[in-house]
């Protein structure tokens, strides 16, 4: 849960039914009764992005520590083991829109699990001592995560780089500095602030009905009392591309082979570039398919035919609270200086978006590849119970959750062109290498 902009959508199909329960905490499900087998996602809306002032790495810190907060839990040996002598199993993830409390257990044991999330949320219980302890976890994370890695440093200045203004530039994990400085109320601040019911939905798919899930959710989570929650940076705008950024050629000792990332400015699904509102599920689609098809294409091109590159592709991030980001990166083959490969880069994007290799077949076959994809995705309960959650949690709706399969339907070349065409130029850029020490 440490990169900057998460992955590309999660390739699944699922139409959840979805309750709300009178403090506000929505119940989503997706039945699947195939296996008697239940995927949990706790999800809230709340991550690095709702960070304020000094406090950076809260949101990843608390979700460390939310594992521990009850006396009974503890007494009990914990999350983990809780969950693991029912036969299940358990983890959780912070990114920068969200954060989520995730598990796979039998149906038989569900409402034991749900009994422990809300246990947890109940009767919150920090102490100093437990919380030295994560500290000293969470800096070994950083560590071994970031500071003990040769792309940790310049991944974290080239993100800072590309939102210059906007939260989701920070390190989600925070700095050294950082960490250091938090203090045990900051944690409890954070969570009498954010974890109100109206800002969770649960999502449950596998052998359990809505009304079971509600019932059993009304039972856990009912009493919970609901607060308004202020997302703070929530109107903090990153303004519009008007040129390109370059970040310093950054080296470091340990790094054995030159690498090119560059992120581009782009709409998301719910938030258009230069706004905090505005966006849309056509284009996102759209980006989508623009990001598998020129991955393909600049590694047929460049690292095939030409030899340039030992690893070249692209990507694209769209499904969060604020706006998006198309992503290329490169290695270059041994020998091949870097500047040759970013002006090949730079000229295979130009033929792309002209129509080299922008084909209609280029396009049905990528269409297929992801419907593959979604048949597959489908067979994992936790794979759906993940897509469901983090779509509602950072504004989507059971309403909307498929609209992209219907839109991916009706995809032309045009609509791919132009979605592209707009989001693909230098002015949207932020360019950085990473090269090793002794080449820069």
């Amino acid at each position: 849960g440490l990169a900057l902009m998460g992955g590309s959508r999660a390739f699944a199909q699922a139409q959840p039914t979805m309750e709300t329960l009178n403090n506000g905490l929505r119940v989503a499900v997706v039945e699947d009764h195939r296996s008697p087998r239940v995927a949990i996602n706790l999800c809230f809306t709340v991550g690095g992005m709702d960070e304020v002032g000094t406090k950076i790495g809260l949101a990843h810190a608390f979700e460390h520590i939310w594992f521990k907060s009850s006396q009974a839990v503890r007494d009990m040996g914990g999350y983990s083991s809780i969950i693991s002598k029912l036969g299940g199993s358990n983890n959780a993830h912070t990114q920068m829109d969200r954060t989520c409390y995730t598990a796979s257990i039998g149906t038989t044991g569900l409402e034991k699990v749900l009994w422990l999330y809300g246990e947890t949320w109940k009767h919150l219980k920090l102490d100093d001592a437990m919380f030295q302890l994560e500290r000293g976890a969470i800096i070994q994370e950083r560590r071994m995560r970031l500071d003990n890695t040769s792309s940790g440093a310049f991944q974290e200045a080239l993100s800072a780089l590309f939102y210059g203004n906007h939260p989701y530039g920070r390190s989600l994990i925070g700095s050294m500095d950082e960490i250091n400085g938090w203090v045990l109320s900051d944690l409890t601040a954070w969570f009498a602030s954010h974890y109100a019911p109206s800002n969770a939905v649960l999502t449950l798919a596998g052998d359990v009905t809505q009304a079971e899930a509600t019932a059993i959710a009304q039972r856990q989570f009912g009493d919970i009392a609901d607060y308004a929650v202020v997302h703070s940076n929530d109107h903090i705008v990153e303004p519009a591309p008007t040129e390109a950024k370059v970040l310093p050629t950054m080296s470091h000792p340990q790094q054995r082979y030159a690498q090119m990332v560059r992120y581009y400015r782009a709409p998301g699904a719910f938030t258009a570039v230069g706004r905090t509102d505005g966006g849309s599920i056509a284009t996102a689609t759209a980006l989508d398919a623009a990001a598998g098809m020129l991955d393909e294409y600049l590694y047929i091109t460049l690292a095939m035919e030409k030899h340039l590159t030992v690893s070249v592709g692209a990507g694209y991030s769209g499904d969060k609270r604020y706006e998006g980001s198309f992503q290329v990166w490169a290695v270059p083959a041994p020998g091949v200086p870097p500047e040759m490969v970013e002006n090949a880069i730079n000229e295979a994007i130009t033929a792309w978006l002209n129509g080299d290799g922008l084909t209609i077949e280029k396009l049905e076959l990528y269409t297929m590849g992801v419907k593959t994809r979604v048949t597959f995705g489908e067979d994992s309960v936790s794979n759906v119970a993940g897509y469901v959650g983090d779509w509602l949690s950072i504004g989507g709706t059971p309403a909307n959750i498929n609209q992209w399969v219907a839109e991916m339907d009706t995809l032309t070349l045009d609509k791919v062109k132009a979605a592209a065409h707009d989001v693909l130029q230098l002015k949207n850029s932020t360019t950085g290498w990473l090269l090793p020490a002794q080449a820069q």
